[in-house]
């Protein structure tokens, strides 16, 4: 009975150190594997995508441009602020913020005829 029950506690015992190092090398590891993948294509499809500046503070680092109905925060490329009503065009997604640049007047009615949809 004493053979058993000591071989029942080393059983345990490997076990848990077993347990133990398999959670501090492999299952970190992995989790570090996965936690740094970020999905680099979320808001890709909005790249293109044409525009009107809502707000643009003076002073202010972002300005609110209106793209497929939503509000953005953006930043333009050029460093200048650009009136309201401008054109844009996204030329790159950071996270939650657009990056934009000024867009030639050929585009104005698309923009205008997407805001005047999503107004309805």
């Amino acid at each position: 009975m004493e053979v058993i029950s000591g071989v029942l506690l080393t059983c345990v015992v490997f076990l848990i150190i077993g347990f133990l190092l398999y959670e501090s090398i492999c299952e970190s590891a992995v989790f570090r594997k996965y936690a740094q993948v970020l999905p680099d294509n979320i808001n890709d499809p909005l790249v293109g995508e044409i525009g009107q500046v809502m707000e643009n503070k003076e002073g202010a680092e972002l300005m609110k441009v209106r793209i497929r109905g939503e509000r953005w925060n953006a930043n333009l490329i050029d460093g200048h602020g650009l009136p309201t009503s401008t054109v844009v065009r996204v030329t790159a997604v950071n996270g939650l913020i657009l990056n934009v640049e000024a867009q030639i007047e050929e585009h104005a009615d698309i923009a205008k005829i997407t805001d005047e949809e999503t107004a309805s």
